[in-house]
């Protein structure tokens, strides 16, 4: 091959892998991301942020208990004031709670999903503080409601960003 034809393939190869990710973001950008969040595609890493919602007005709307797969839980939220917290005052906030959840009850949720209220969909992100990322440690497990996919899902939020005041942690009964 000569030179001119390697160039044009490196270049739609290039182009290929930046449609992938763009592609990757457009995505995923429509489904309510809980959190700043990075999307991982082979060897790319792409960092965006994702606009932060509101909490709903009045909590007396969301229910502050809920029964998953025959576990009952506590809804607490761990944001005061300003409606955000950095992820290291978030860990350290839900551990005074005693609501920092790991992978187990994580699992648990996800597969009991039929049972989490309707009207907490759309309205807040679970965040198990103990269930990391095993490549990331620095990174949590959020679950939210996926309107694309119309059912919860799990994502992972980074600890160096802030998060905002629709998050809530569990802590059994």
């Amino acid at each position: 091959m000569s030179a001119r034809v390697l160039n044009i393939v490196l270049v739609v190869s290039v182009l290929a892998l930046v449609g992938v990710v763009v592609g990757l973001a457009v995505e995923r950008g429509d489904k309510q991301m809980p959190c700043f969040e990075r999307a991982i595609t082979g060897e790319v890493e792409v960092a965006k942020p994702v606009e932060a919602k509101t909490a709903p007005k009045s909590e007396d709307i969301l229910p502050t208990t809920m029964t998953v797969g025959g576990r009952t839980y506590y809804i607490l939220s761990f944001v005061q004031g300003d409606g955000l917290i950095g992820g290291y005052q978030m860990i350290a906030k839900v551990k005074e709670m005693s609501a920092n959840l790991g992978q187990e009850e994580g699992e648990h949720f996800l597969k009991n999903q039929g049972d989490i209220p309707v009207e907490l969909r759309g309205e807040v992100t679970f965040v198990f503080t103990d269930w990391r990322h095993a490549a990331h440690s620095e990174s949590v497990s959020c679950v939210y409601w996926s309107v694309g996919d119309r059912r919860w899902v799990r994502d992972w939020g980074w600890l160096d960003q802030n998060w905002y005041d629709y998050a809530r942690v569990l802590r059994r009964k």
